[in-house]
């Protein structure tokens, strides 16, 4: 089976009263690596942003804070390209303000909570240098929050020679090319990796066409005719999902390449075969891909 890698990380910018006090990475925990693979999207995911006292360094079984003091809801949230050349990434960009409090605090963790109460990440708080730290913040002053989600696709096209098309005329080999599709696209800057589109494609489309497109082109691709997803259950722990599209030989007479997408149909995995696999009327294509992500 394919197998299409996604590596996943995450990043705190803290700002009190204006001024950049803290910038450092997280950890990504284990209930967090299931979390991508609800189709939620991303602004479901980063929900909450938790405060709390605890000191001691996290790790990946993490479920919750280890002293939580206080949560506070996201206030805005964006998606954005980390870089319009390679190595391609998104990301989903989400901030949370915390204002107005009667009292002082100190805090010295820091978590982002999921809508469904899992904690997705969690961090010590530190300083420029990169060293733990207690953050003091005052009675009326203001601490902003920046969280942002990094997702990159492989650095490198999939590729799957010999592979296997069974038919009833006669088994065919054909080489598979799979590599990502409207990266850069506009109008939904994060519907590349944003729910179904992200780890589980909600949509498939058949083109005959086969020359491989570079991974910045946008736009659904003309004559593209619709298939259907197939998702297999996930398995927490697993951080894998098979993904299977079923496109209809009633409706093209061969096909060269496949979007595995989100519902716009204009960003997602596009999987192209060599030579184009012919089709009959009453011929059905189905093509299984394993989807998995990990830390960077």
């Amino acid at each position: 089976m394919i197998e299409i890698p996604i590596s996943v990380g995450g990043w705190y910018e803290l700002e009190k009263n204006g001024e950049l006090v803290a910038s450092f990475p997280n950890i990504i925990t284990d209930v967090g690596l299931d979390a991508l693979a609800s189709n939620a999207e991303d602004a479901s995911l980063l929900n909450l942003c938790g405060l709390g006292a605890g000191t001691t360094p996290p790790e990946y079984a993490d479920t919750a804070l280890e002293s939580p003091l206080i949560s506070t809801a996201m206030t805005s949230f964006i998606g954005g390209v980390v870089s319009s050349s390679t190595p391609y990434g998104q990301y989903s960009q989400t901030d949370y303000t915390l204002a107005g409090r009667s009292g002082d605090f100190s805090y010295s963790e820091i978590g982002i909570i999921t809508r469904s109460g899992a904690l997705f990440s969690r961090s010590l708080i530190k300083d420029m240098l990169g060293n733990p730290t207690s953050l003091f913040v005052a009675a009326g002053e203001t601490l902003k929050i920046r969280y942002r989600l990094y997702k990159y696709p492989p650095p490198d096209d999939v590729i799957a020679t010999n592979h296997l098309v069974e038919r009833r005329s006669g088994n065919t080999t054909h080489t598979v090319t799979i590599r990502p599709y409207g990266i850069l696209e506009p109008s939904h800057p994060t519907s590349y990796w944003n729910g179904a589109a992200r780890m589980s494609p909600s949509t498939a489309t058949a083109s005959t066409s086969n020359t491989p497109v570079q991974v910045t082109t946008i736009g659904e691709i003309a004559g593209s005719v619709n298939g259907s997803v197939v998702l297999q259950p996930y398995t927490a722990g697993s951080y894998e999902r098979v993904v299977s599209a079923v496109i209809s030989g009633s409706a093209i007479s061969s096909i060269g390449s496949i979007l595995l997408g989100g519902s716009n149909k204009k960003s997602g995995w596009r999987c192209y075969f060599s030579p184009p696999i012919p089709m009959a009327t009453s011929a059905t294509l189905t093509t299984t891909v394993k989807i998995k992500w990990m830390r960077y």
